[in-house]
């Protein structure tokens, strides 16, 4: 009994020992032997031995954590990493920015493209037998563009898109003053052609036009007084002045507005302004075709002081209104 209990206790001073020496197995190198270190404090001739042996090798297998006390900070290029090839060129592209050298002109040619650029009018050229037969008939109308829009000139104008008349408004016109001012008679002298949309009244003490804000292009048969509406402008619009180019074949003279905001970028006119083109339109009565002829433009600014010159030169007897 007694040498039960010398044994166990033995096993007992040996098995803390393996603790203190697996203690003292953190200080050495990752891969070396613990047993050369352990086996001399032992006794060979014990059977725990053995066991202390086999224990210790398991343990040398999986090294001991180092304590963080011990643990060294990393190194300060294992901390750096490469950064994305895409934020180099994105630097390269900020230095060569700021490298660059900007002149007034290139900023000025920058501000020119915000603006909007007017269109430009292109087409075929009207014709010279038509220049000169429109010089002709209406002296009033060109003469009055020419000295309002300085750039004026009826080889400027250009044919544009085709236009369908439509079926035209029949109604009864009996003869009044403004008929007799404004319609015109065709070379067979079968038809009128004029201009309606005013309030004639032609007595000594009193000769005056009173325009509507609509205006209209009207045939009328002087025998039984029917009339026929080809078309009616609005008040951005207007026809001023009419002639036969010959029995089924009107001429007038007209003008339409154009802007930005009403056309876009068909426009001619400059983004900040109101414009009013010049026209001369070709009625093709038996085809039901309009012919289209866009020129010059003047701005809004002086338009109101062309319509009303325009008005009194054709008519210098009347008060205009």
């Amino acid at each position: 009994m007694k040498k039960i209990i010398t044994e166990k206790m033995f096993a007992i001073s040996l098995l803390r020992k393996s603790m203190v020496n697996l203690q003292m197995a953190s200080d050495f190198p990752e891969g070396d032997s613990l047993a050369p270190a352990i086996i001399p404090s032992m006794k060979a001739t014990t059977p725990l031995f053995l066991v202390s042996v086999l224990f210790l090798s398991a343990c040398a297998a999986s090294p001991a954590p180092t304590p963080p006390e011990q643990q060294l900070p990393p190194s300060p290029n294992d901390e750096e990493q490469a950064l994305p090839a895409v934020i180099d060129d994105v630097e390269d592209i900020e230095e060569d920015l700021e490298d660059e050298d900007f002149e007034d002109e290139d900023l000025d040619e920058l501000d020119d493209l915000e603006e909007a650029t007017p269109a430009i009018l292109e087409g075929p050229a009207m014709s010279d037998k038509l220049q000169a037969f429109v010089a002709k008939k209406f002296p009033a109308w060109v003469s009055e563009w020419e000295f309002t829009a300085p750039d004026f000139a009826l080889m400027e104008f250009v044919k544009g898109k085709d236009e369908s008349l439509g079926k035209p408004y029949v109604f009864s016109l009996p003869p009044d003053e403004a008929r007799d001012l404004f319609f015109v008679a065709s070379p067979d002298g079968t038809q009128l052609a004029g201009i309606t949309g005013a309030d004639v009244t032609n007595e000594e003490e009193d000769q005056s036009i009173i325009f509507d804000v609509d205006s209209s292009i009207v045939t009328l048969d002087p025998a039984t007084d029917q009339a026929k509406k080809w078309a009616t402008y609005g008040p951005c619009c207007g026809f001023y002045d009419v002639a036969w180019l010959d029995d089924s074949t009107l001429v007038v003279a007209a003008g339409v507005e154009d802007s930005v905001e009403l056309n876009g970028a068909l426009s001619r006119c400059p983004e900040d302004d109101i414009c009013e083109e010049s026209r001369i339109l070709l009625f093709h009565l038996d085809t039901g075709t309009k012919e289209v002829y866009r020129g010059p433009l003047m701005s809004e600014d002086v338009f109101d002081s062309w319509w009303e010159d325009f008005w009194q030169e054709r008519f210098p007897d009347f008060e205009i209104f």
